[in-house]
């Protein structure tokens, strides 16, 4: 068991690594689900002087308050109002060894999905090869509903980001299913 576990991890790992590498650089349907703003330094400069340090940002939001102050009358109202906005705001930018970091990172949090989709298909007994490789990839598709519908229920992302998010776990996880499926 420990050497199907290690051999899915890495396996599994890498080959989503590459998808992820593939779906994002090179395939254009991620970048076709993005919005621009039509100023985006102007929008930069205000979130520059406006966000306190990395995380993500909220706003409006009558319930999101650091400093325990009550919201104001235009606050209020533009709960209502609008625009809303959710946002992760990294104040540095991203930078050649920033994303080293970033792409280090991902390769380990691709491998340690891997090794818990080993694990299930390992504690998981009479299946044939197709059917472990269906489960792997319904691990994909159930991962993807959990990620980006929400997303799209509460934070207003688009439906084709919404979609193309989880076509893209279901692939991702289909292409790892192959190779997992045959280790477990």
């Amino acid at each position: 068991m420990g050497k199907s576990l290690v051999k899915g991890c890495v396996l599994g790992g890498i080959i989503l690594f590459v998808w992820g590498f593939f779906s994002w650089v090179v395939l254009p349907w991620h970048n076709m689900t993005f919005n621009t703003f039509k100023d985006p330094v102007e929008v930069g400069k205000v979130i520059a002087k406006n966000a306190m340090e990395d995380g993500v940002y909220i706003m409006p939001c009558d319930h999101c308050n650091k400093e325990d102050r009550p919201l104001s009358a235009s606050e209020k109202e533009s709960v209502h109002k609008g625009p809303f906005v959710f946002a992760t705001v990294r104040l540095s930018g991203i930078s050649s060894p920033h994303m080293v970091k970033e792409i280090v990172r991902s390769l380990f949090i691709q491998a340690l999905a891997a090794l818990f989709a080993t694990w299930i298909l390992v504690h998981t007994k009479g299946l044939k090869y197709w059917k472990k490789v269906r489960l792997v990839a319904v691990l994909g598709l159930f991962a993807g509903i959990l990620a980006y519908l929400p997303m799209w229920n509460w934070m207003a992302a688009s439906s084709g980001y919404t979609v193309v998010g989880i076509a893209d776990y279901l692939v991702g996880w289909f292409f790892a299913g192959l190779a997992i499926a045959k280790v477990a």
